[in-house]
């Protein structure tokens, strides 16, 4: 800006031709002394107050939803081994480790620092944790930051976390259909060789 040590008459010209150029008035001079708003928010990064018409800061990424834990929630906890067939109405959370199969019929949640070897199926599934396996969602797969994940995905919809790790096949559908692992003659009988 300019330097207030000139000739008073000198800086009171070039601020008024200032004024001009950005068409401010002089009580917005009192602006300078305030702190700058930032989209309501002080860690944004761009001037929304500015007359030159600066856009609001890209909004943030959504905070990952944890599933909560209710009465209908299955919870594996940190110390404990599950190894076979689990199904539940409700939610799964596991913080151990898990082997076999999981099914929910609302999410499963693989925190951090637990393993499953395992077949997820749920219509949510979140892995902050490692998990090897088939994983199926019907509705939603998000991998968190701390998430290691290696098996085929099916789910229509997928957010993966900077820093999570994933390798496998992903299969993005509309719906996810329920499907059975079909024997070694069905399958031939299917294509006509018996």
């Amino acid at each position: 800006m300019f330097r207030r040590d000139n000739k008073g008459d000198t800086f009171e010209q070039q601020m008024g031709a200032l004024r001009d150029q950005l068409g401010t008035s002089p009580q917005d001079d009192d602006l300078e002394d305030e702190a700058p708003v930032y989209g309501g928010r002080t860690d944004d990064y761009t001037y929304t107050a500015a007359p030159t018409g600066y856009s609001e800061a890209p909004a943030a990424p959504a905070a990952p939803t944890i599933p909560a834990v209710d009465a209908s929630t299955t919870v594996i906890g940190r110390e404990t081994t599950w190894k076979g067939e689990l199904i539940s109405r409700g939610s799964v959370h596991v913080h151990g480790r898990l082997d076999g199969a999981v099914k929910a019929d609302q999410a499963i949640f693989v925190a951090e620092g637990s393993e499953v070897d395992a077949t997820l199926s749920a219509e949510t599934v979140i892995v902050a944790g490692t998990s090897r396996g088939t994983v199926r969602a019907s509705g939603k797969f998000e991998v968190l930051p701390t998430g290691r994940v290696a098996g085929d995905i099916h789910a229509p919809k997928l957010v993966v976390h900077e820093g999570a790790i994933m390798s496998g096949q992903l299969k993005m559908t509309p719906e996810i259909a329920e499907t059975k692992p079909t024997s070694v003659i069905q399958r031939r009988a299917n294509r006509g060789t018996a």
